[in-house]
C-alpha cells in the first residue's frame, strides 16, 4: 500500500500545532493532548508540509540539506507520513 495514497501535498490537521525545539520539532494535537517529537530531518519535512510544499520538493530540499540521495529521503518521508497520518497529525491537502 502506498503511504501517500497518490497525494503529493499534505497539511496539518486543524487541531495540530508545531513548536520548534533545539533538536527538532514538537508536534501537538490539541484535541487529544498527544505529542510527537520529530528530529531535525522530521522537522524539516514538517516545515515543508506547513509551507505547502509537494513531496518531491520537500524530498529534494531535505536531500540537498543533508547530503542524502532523493530516493532514500523519499522512502523515509513516506514512512514518516504513514506515522503522522496514523496519529491524526496530517491529512491530504484539499484543493491542492
Amino acid at each position: 500500500m502506498a503511504p501517500t495514497s497518490g497525494a503529493d501535498r499534505f497539511q496539518l490537521c486543524p487541531d495540530v500545532v508545531v513548536n520548534k525545539i533545539d533538536d527538532g520539532s514538537l508536534v501537538v494535537n490539541l484535541e487529544t493532548g498527544k505529542t510527537w517529537k520529530l528530529n531535525r530531518v522530521g522537522a524539516a519535512v514538517c516545515r515543508g508540509i506547513e509551507q505547502g510544499g509537494d513531496l518531491v520538493h520537500i524530498a529534494t530540499e531535505v536531500a540537498a540539506q543533508y547530503g542524502v540521495d532523493v530516493a532514500t529521503v523519499r522512502r523515509d518521508i513516506d514512512s514518516l507520513l504513514v506515522e503522522l497520518r496514523r496519529e491524526g497529525l496530517i491529512e491530504p491537502q484539499v484543493g491542492g
